[in-house]
C-alpha cells in the first residue's frame, strides 16, 4: 500500500510541476469567475478550506473504490452452486478449506 501511495503522490507531483502554468491560468478564470479577485478573505478561505476539503473527499473516494474491489482471482476460484463439490454434500467449512488449500499451493 505504501508503495501505491508513494507512486500516486510521484506522478500527481510530476504532472502538477508540468503543467503548472496551465493549472495557474485555470485557477486565475475560477477566481475571477468565482468573483473572489480582490477579496484576499475568501480568496484564503477558498485556497485553504474548501478546495482542499473536496481534494481530499475525492482521494477518500477513489482509495475507498479501490480497496473495496472485490478480488477477481478469488471470486473466480471459489465454487459455484450445483458444482460437483457441493452437490456431494461437502458444507461450506469443506469447501473453503478446499479453496484455502488450492490457494496455498498455488503460492508455493
Amino acid at each position: 500500500w505504501l508503495a501505491i501511495m508513494t507512486a500516486v503522490k510521484v506522478v500527481v507531483s510530476v504532472a502538477m510541476f508540468s503543467a503548472q502554468s496551465h493549472l495557474y491560468r485555470w485557477l486565475a478564470m475560477a477566481f475571477q469567475y468565482g468573483g473572489l479577485c480582490h477579496h484576499a478573505r475568501a480568496q484564503l478561505i477558498t485556497s485553504v478550506i474548501i478546495v482542499p476539503v473536496i481534494g481530499d473527499a475525492f482521494q477518500l473516494a477513489v482509495q475507498d473504490g479501490f480497496l473495496k474491489r472485490p478480488d477477481v482471482e478469488v471470486e473466480a476460484m471459489k465454487p459455484l452452486k450445483g458444482d460437483v463439490a457441493s452437490d456431494e454434500g461437502s458444507t461450506e467449512s469443506d469447501s473453503s478449506s478446499e479453496f484455502s488449500d488450492a490457494r496455498r499451493r498455488e503460492f508455493a
